[in-house]
């Protein structure tokens, strides 16, 4: 696995940066026909559903954070895209627009046929909810794109039926899946044949079927057309209570983001009932944590180690920040790699705690923000979802923080198998994260359309009394998350998208804190990593992981704030996530594409 990263040209202001060269690709050759960011990283991701299979596909989800810049006295709807940036300044007005394309439980599920504690089953056709994907795509083309629908599905169809290289992470998942136990052998065999321990490479024309279709029919006919009579058949074949209806009733939910301000930067993510609320408490913990400049801690950490450039970066050359106030200086020394791991381990523990909990479609997102204690007030306005629920159970009065109070219930250790595309074309950018959450989904594959279904249902509850209880129609808590960071102006300035699983709060943390601090976009995707939380089935959400690369200094703040040792892995893990990112803040476009993934970045 390489890094590649694409010089930037004098006035380029086109980028992209994905975990798979085809997909990156494809993105370039969308960008070269006239196409929009967002036409770009639909292709892309469009190649992903095919190259790269163990992580993504179209019976998965999907979530979006577009931000769009146009000229002020532009229309309602804004003009199309351009190869030009609109001038910053009060000539121009950005918008965000989160689009949610996770999918829901069918209306008929019964919430009882599993059990009544625990999770729903975490492999299997139990694990399916119905896919988002096609429908997110079709919003984000019929309000972002420029090029022709079938178009964008030209470079996925070619891989599907012509083939397409085992990359070194795909090789990884059929390999570990292979060795699972005989249902996973026996996907595996599905999927790549008899010889699948030997191929190098991988087609599925059945795939390819199914895409031509849509190309030809439109994305609405995987919910109501010819492929969802297919993808009907086979989902009642192996869970009899999904309907015609789950599927045509399906539609993608628009909002806006969730934010929060940080070194005169606002940080955009999901809300409810995706997990980025954990990158917010984070940086909120850690602006409050910003010592004076120079001002030293008990260990040493202080002054401008780690954070060379901090004087174009938006970190304060004078005085402490505090993220939660939007203050527009944060002391350098609070952006050490030891500054951070300080509060790493117990700020996110807390959030996975609610995540795993307390989390779901109708969860307040400033009740997750809300380091105060208030989940457990007593207060029927400060339940989770707003009203009296036996979730409130979990938190008992007192004021004590969720993190020490909340039981949250085990979910399947998720492998990260998601992508994230970032992509800009001067006037929209986008954060595209799509998934199947753990690898190969539900392992459930239909050989007539090639779909491989994701297994998102796991993280539903069995518990009557949890706000996470799977019901009918409702949507699961979500690890996806995109990023987009915006500068005082409102304009895009950093553009992150990871896989990561449960970790992708902590990855975009690491990614952020560092370009915040003067870094290069090549340099924040490299460096090494370490996540807290259950990531192996032994593990306990104060269980760290940290590539053998960690600074010192690093890993003793870790060791410290974590009553377990540090458990060791090789520099550059697969699973420590495929990030990519785009740099926007300078006069040309910087864009990274992770060593740890088979991706690149191309800017022009």
């Amino acid at each position: 696995m390489t890094a590649q990263t694409d010089a930037p040209t004098v006035g380029a202001v086109r980028a992209i940066a994905t975990p798979h060269t085809l997909a990156t690709e494809a993105g370039r050759q969308a960008f070269a026909d006239g196409g929009s960011a967002v036409d770009a990283a639909i292709a892309a991701d469009a190649v992903l559903t095919v190259v790269y299979p163990h992580n993504t596909a179209i019976g998965g989800d999907l979530i979006a954070l577009v931000a769009r810049t146009a000229a002020a006295d532009a229309g309602a709807d804004g003009d199309p895209p351009t190869s030009a940036a609109p001038a910053p300044g009060a000539g121009s007005q950005t918008t965000l627009e989160l689009v949610d394309g996770f999918g829901y439980a069918p209306r008929a599920v019964d919430p009882a046929a599993w059990g009544t504690s625990g999770r729903v089953p975490a492999f299997g056709p139990e694990s399916i909810t119905v896919p988002g994907t096609l429908r997110g795509w079709k919003h984000l083309h019929d309000t972002y794109g420029r090029l022709p629908w079938a178009r964008l599905l030209e470079p996925a169809i070619a891989c599907a039926r012509d083939g397409y290289p085992i990359s070194e992470s795909l090789r990884g998942a059929i390999d570990r899946t292979a060795a699972s136990g005989p249902e996973g052998l026996a996907f595996v065999e599905a999927m790549f044949g008899p010889d699948w321990a030997e191929a190098e490479q991988a087609s599925n024309p059945a795939l390819a079927r199914t895409l031509t279709r849509l190309a030809e029919a439109g994305p609405d006919d995987f919910y109501a057309g010819a492929v969802a009579a297919d993808v009907l058949a086979y989902l009642q074949q192996v869970r009899p209570d999904f309907a015609a209806e789950d599927l045509a009733d399906y539609t993608v939910h628009i909002g806006e983001p969730l934010s929060t301000e940080f070194a005169g930067l606002t940080v955009n993510t999901g809300g409810a009932p995706c997990q980025g609320f954990a990158l917010l408490r984070y940086l909120d913990e850690l602006g409050e944590a910003a010592e004076p400049r120079g001002a030293a801690g008990a260990d040493g950490v202080g002054g401008a180690a780690g954070s060379d450039s901090v004087g174009a970066s938006g970190v304060g050359e004078s005085g402490g920040g505090n993220g939660s106030s939007g203050a527009d200086s944060i002391d350098d020394g609070a952006l050490t790699d030891a500054a951070l791991a300080r509060i790493w381990t117990g700020s996110f523990a807390a959030s996975d705690a609610l995540r795993d909990s307390v989390l779901a479609e109708d969860t307040d997102p400033a009740l997750l923000l809300d380091r105060s204690g208030r989940l457990g007030s007593g207060d029927p306005a400060a339940s989770p979802t707003g009203s009296a629920s036996p979730a409130g159970s979990a938190f008992p009065t007192g004021g004590a923080s969720p993190a020490d109070t909340v039981r949250p219930v085990a979910t399947p250790p998720a492998d990260g198998d998601t992508v994230g595309i970032a992509a800009s074309d001067g006037e929209v950018s986008i954060s595209l994260i799509q998934s199947l959450y753990s690898a190969f989904g539900s392992r459930c594959l239909d050989p007539h359309t090639g779909i491989v279904f994701q297994n998102r249902g796991s993280m539903f509850s069995l518990d009557p009394d949890s706000p996470q209880l799977v019901r009918g129609r409702t949507r699961p808590a979500h690890t996806l998350m995109p990023v987009i960071v915006t500068d005082p102006t409102g304009r895009p300035a950093l553009v992150q998208a990871t896989m990561g699983g449960k970790a992708q709060a902590q990855i975009h943390a690491r990614l952020f804190t560092h370009l915040v601090r003067g870094g290069t976009a090549a340099e924040a995707v490299a460096l090494p990593r370490w996540v807290t939380g259950v990531r192996h089935p032994d593990d306990t959400p104060q269980s760290v992981h940290a590539e053998e690369d960690v600074p010192a200094e690093a890993v003793a703040e870790l060791e410290r704030s974590s009553p377990e040792p540090v458990q060791w892995t090789a520099p550059r893990t697969d699973w420590m996530g495929h990030a990519n990112v785009i740099d926007l803040r300078g006069e040309t476009p910087e864009a990274a594409s992770d060593l740890r993934a088979d991706g690149s970045a191309w800017v022009g």
